[in-house]
């Protein structure tokens, strides 16, 4: 994922911002379909981002829910009605992002800039061979999206199954 530092990730213990994820640290990982998603505690196998003080020239901006926030790299991917995943930078309002409970949450905002202070991404399962996205779901600001590994494999031709046309 690549989520602007501060965003809190779920664990099975609570949720820790996205930043201070190291390899091994264990954060919950999603799998299902159709609305029926199971989180178990995965170990972190890739985590890397960008310091405090860095610009991140173009970000999205999300608002959704009761004035719950969440920023994103444009290419990030988010879960969205019918259970597809999106990219970010597609997201208008009016569309809708699926909480860990399955439930719909309107996006009330969506805005494009940059922002100070960093930001972040981590995997599960690096092994090119899995090709679907059981156990690269995670919990960010509570609504669903990828995690990095999906985000870089968005091009290929397994991942149409999951993607969100574009509008």
């Amino acid at each position: 994922m690549s989520l602007a530092n501060g965003t809190r990730m779920q664990t099975a213990v609570g949720s820790r911002p996205v930043e201070i994820f190291a390899v091994g640290d264990m954060v919950l990982a999603g799998s299902g379909r159709e609305g029926s998603w199971s989180w178990a505690p995965t170990a972190v196998q890739f985590s890397s981002g960008t310091g405090p003080g860095h610009w991140q020239p173009a970000m999205v901006y999300l608002r959704f829910g009761e004035d719950r926030e969440l920023i994103v790299a444009p290419d990030q991917l988010l879960m969205t009605d019918g259970n597809r995943l999106q990219r970010a930078g597609l997201l208008v309002p009016g569309n809708s992002l699926i909480a860990a409970d399955g439930t719909a949450v309107a996006l009330d905002l969506v805005s494009m800039g940059g922002v100070q202070g960093g930001a972040h991404s981590i995997a599960m399962n690096i092994d090119a061979s899995n090709a679907q996205w059981d156990g690269h779901l995670l919990v960010c600001a509570g609504v669903i999206g990828g995690d990095f590994w999906l985000q870089m494999r968005q091009e290929e031709q397994w991942m149409a199954q999951y993607l969100a046309p574009a509008v």
